[in-house]
């Protein structure tokens, strides 16, 4: 296994990887023209989250089995290409023009700071509320995790629940319980614990998808951090998630701003683009 901890804050550092996919696939089927960098991460951490479902999907229909040796195969090989492809970026470009950062105002500086302090108090509200927390909270989170771990028992897509319940058909949506299996395979974790981190990670993400659906709609950066603002900080949703164990409703939540933003661009192409479809299907299908 690639990474394997269990303390704060590194376990939440050992999720990072996951997000591999997602950005692999936007820096190489979404061009700068579109949007900016920062952008292109952002619509990459939606992207990561609706990749793995469609990942475990992928497999049971191929009958290839799901193991720690996969998932790591697959992250290693998304940041090859994410690092290949900005290797050919700044190829492309001018090199004093591709690593110059761009100037900014005494306004953009403003917001930028005002959104880095919304994005650190709204991170460090989610790990404080669970620091110690080893099982999640409430009959739902019971549910997610024997799922979760069905998940492992079976190297994938099930369809009997023994020995948890005696019941032999698997037709619940599973997006959230690939993540928190991927994160096991990649950590080795406790899959208790797992689904605690997995689902205040995905917390976050709503915050960061709230600010980029705000922004790109509006076109306005204070829209955006007002929107991060009353998600991250203000809303008692989606905060109150963890204690109410609605994470596959939270990871819609998540991957939907990006499934949005790809729709819109998507049906405003003047050309057809076949890349673009593809990440579009990705994101809705996850």
């Amino acid at each position: 296994m690639l990474l394997r901890t269990a303390r704060l804050p590194m376990e939440y550092v050992a999720f990072l990887p996951l997000f591999g996919p997602g950005l692999a696939l936007v820096f190489w089927f979404i061009s700068n023209e579109k949007f900016s960098r920062f952008e292109r991460v952002l619509l990459g951490l939606g992207a990561s989250l609706a990749f793995y479902p469609v990942l475990l999907l992928l497999c049971h229909v191929v009958g290839i089995p799901v193991s720690s040796g996969l998932i790591d195969a697959v992250i290693v090989a998304s940041f090859i290409l994410f690092g290949w492809r900005l290797y050919m970026a700044a190829r492309e470009r001018p090199r004093h023009n591709f690593w110059k950062v761009p100037q900014a105002d005494t306004k953009q500086i403003v917001a930028g700071l005002f959104l880095l302090i919304v994005l650190a108090l709204s991170a460090y509200v989610r790990i404080a509320v669970v620091n110690g927390l080893a099982v999640p909270m409430w009959a739902d989170s019971y549910h997610h995790t024997m799922i979760s771990q069905l998940l492992l028992d079976n190297q994938g897509l099930f369809s009997s629940w023994l020995p948890y319940a005696p019941l032999m058909t698997f037709t619940y949506h599973f997006g959230f319980h690939s993540i928190v299996a991927s994160y096991h395979w990649l950590t080795g974790a406790d899959i208790t614990r797992a689904v605690v981190v997995v689902g205040q990670v995905i917390n976050f993400v709503v915050v960061l998808g709230s600010y980029l659906l705000a922004y790109r709609f509006t076109g306005k950066v204070w829209a955006g951090n007002g929107a991060a603002l009353f998600v991250g900080l203000i809303s008692p949703m989606p905060a109150h998630f963890f204690n109410w164990g609605r994470y596959p409703q939270l990871t819609a939540l998540a991957i939907l701003p990006a499934a949005l933003i790809l729709t819109v661009t998507l049906l405003n192409q003047p050309r057809f683009s076949p890349r673009l479809i593809l990440l579009t299907s990705l994101v809705i299908a996850g």
